[in-house]
């Protein structure tokens, strides 16, 4: 098959697919087609680098494969694979599974047409499409805490899609060109720079820039969820790799503003994430911290542009371990849901393998990404070092506190009959890829995987630590209060009624037509673009002083 082929396919058979559902005949069959939409994706990434120009689509585009593009197209599209089979059996009673399997495939192929798209219009057209279909996954429930955080997402992804629009345009007339590696020369203006930073932070969840995304990732069905998190946040991260000037430029005020936020995404992660009730809201704020960890690097780079081979190869291998660990939680929980007895026990043990590589546990494919990481940090910015690996360690630790607070509130889950048992084996897919996709599969993870002992230390310190915590508490009978998902927004709630989280996305009736206005989520709207404003404003101040 040619590579132009090839390459429209990458987006253009989902796009073809979700056409396709307004056939009765076909409505009836797409969640069992929904993974065969990513063979395309999974060729490309398999095949030599490729690019084609395709002069007579939109003003012209370009698509191409490299590296960096080939090791997330691949563990994107093995993602969207497991998840829409988890997906057709969690879904397979809902009378609004149409609909979720229409827009999911507009975020599939947003998702994956990004990757390969090499100019700006390609690009922020798939960026763009990939947003606004996740709005409806995240609305798919249609309870109040999904509306919530639908209006929520929305507000910031657009706010987001402004910021990275401005960005592009600046950065395109100023390099005279729409091709990506043309606007990511040295030439870059640093408000371009700014703006695309802010557009691709909201998507990647840090803080100050990251209320949306607990919000989203509790009130999404399961397999959405795990793709919210494994593979669309990441297109936050692959989005700076391929558009900021990193390793032209040295913009060392930025760099530092960016390492800052990302440490405080990491605290800030674990001690939010360790005072919440619904397990998706525990792993969504894992992400945050994780999140935090690549902000930390690209802040490094930004400051120390030679650093930037080494950290290409870091953050790709980073980005696929957290996308396997991540989906493997996410789609465990529906396969917890739908056991009982030897084989509840049995998930629980087994889902034990991503959350320590989460944790970055000796031998596992997180203690090589933290590694990478670590390497990176020492490199490039030895005058912080000790500060910013402080914050790795405070990582690990976090995330293992989060995974244990994680398990403790899976062990308490009821069992739902409705969910179907099948569920266990997309998720057994994704746990094997967490436990050896990064070196069964061509990610270039290499053999080592640091100090083993140094990799135990924040782990045992967070057992011992959650020891006290439980000791503390059953003698003393005090009780922490759970820091409301979205925490800040939930002060703009109009209810005085407390968030309540669904815990899965069951069958259910048809609900009346949505009221014309929903006067307890106005706010949220509002405050986030105030939010990204105000970040906005201060990386410009950060940026000139």
């Amino acid at each position: 098959m040619s590579a132009p082929l090839l390459l429209i396919l990458v987006s253009g058979l989902p796009l073809a697919l979700a056409s396709a559902c307004a056939s009765r005949l076909l409505r009836a069959v797409a969640p069992w087609l929904v993974p065969l939409a990513t063979l395309p994706a999974l060729w490309v990434a398999l095949s030599a680098p490729m690019a084609a120009d395709l002069p007579w689509l939109g003003l012209g585009a370009r698509m191409a494969t490299d590296t960096i593009r080939v090791d997330f197209l691949l563990f994107t599209a093995l993602l969207w694979m497991l998840a829409s089979v988890s997906a057709a059996f969690y879904l397979r009673d809902d009378e609004q599974k149409s609909r979720f399997f229409v827009l999911f495939l507009l975020a599939m192929g947003g998702n994956l047409g990004l990757i390969v798209a090499a100019d700006a219009m390609t690009f922020f057209a798939h960026f763009t499409m990939m947003s606004l279909a996740s709005w409806g996954l995240v609305l798919h429930a249609r309870s109040d805490f999904s509306r919530f955080a639908g209006r929520t997402y929305i507000a910031f992804a657009v706010a987001g899609e402004l910021a990275l629009f401005a960005g592009l345009a600046l950065a395109a007339s100023s390099a005279g060109s729409s091709l990506l590696a043309d606007m990511a020369g040295a030439g870059q203006p640093i408000l371009a720079s700014l703006l695309i930073l802010s557009g691709f932070g909201i998507k990647l969840g840090i803080v100050p820039m990251h209320l949306w995304l607990p919000l989203a990732h509790a009130a999404a069905p399961v397999p959405a969820s795990a793709i919210l998190s494994g593979a669309m946040i990441k297109a936050g991260l692959f989005g700076m790799m391929v558009l900021l000037p990193l390793g032209a430029v040295s913009l060392p005020n930025t760099g530092l503003a960016l390492a800052i936020s990302g440490a405080v995404s990491i605290l800030a992660a674990a001690l939010i994430g360790i005072t919440q009730t619904n397990p998706k809201a525990v792993l969504a704020y894992s992400s945050i911290g994780q999140m935090g960890l690549a902000a930390m690097i690209l802040g490094t780079v930004l400051t120390a542009p030679e650093v930037w081979p080494a950290a290409a190869v870091a953050l790709a291998l980073f980005a696929a371990h957290h996308a396997f660990a991540k989906a493997a939680l996410f789609l465990g929980v529906p396969a917890v849901w739908a056991a009982e007895g030897r084989g509840r026990a049995t998930i629980l043990a087994l889902m034990a393998i991503p959350a320590a590589a989460l944790a970055a546990a000796p031998w596992s494919s997180g203690a090589l990404a933290k590694s990478g990481l670590s390497a990176i940090l020492a490199a490039g910015l030895p005058a912080w070092y000790p500060w910013l690996y402080g914050f790795l360690l405070l990582g690990s630790l976090g995330t293992t506190l989060l995974m244990l607070r994680f398990f403790v509130l899976m062990a308490r889950e009821t069992r739902k009959p409705q969910i179907s048992g099948a569920l266990a084996v997309p998720w057994l897919a994704m746990t094997g890829l967490a436990g050896a996709g990064l070196w069964a599969l061509p990610f270039g993870a290499g053999a080592g995987s640091g100090d083993p002992l140094s990799d135990a230390v924040p782990l045992l310190a967070a057992i011992s630590l959650a020891t006290l915590v439980y000791i503390a508490t059953r003698t003393t009978g005090l009780r922490s209060a759970e820091v409301p998902p979205g925490e800040i927004l939930a002060l703009f709630r109009r209810r005085a009624e407390p968030v309540s989280l669904p815990a899965a996305r069951l069958p259910q009736p048809a609900l009346p037509r949505l009221p014309r206005r929903f006067p307890e989520l106005e706010g949220a709207g509002g405050f986030a673009l105030l939010l990204v404003a105000a970040t906005l404003i201060a990386a410009t101040a950060l940026s000139i002083l």
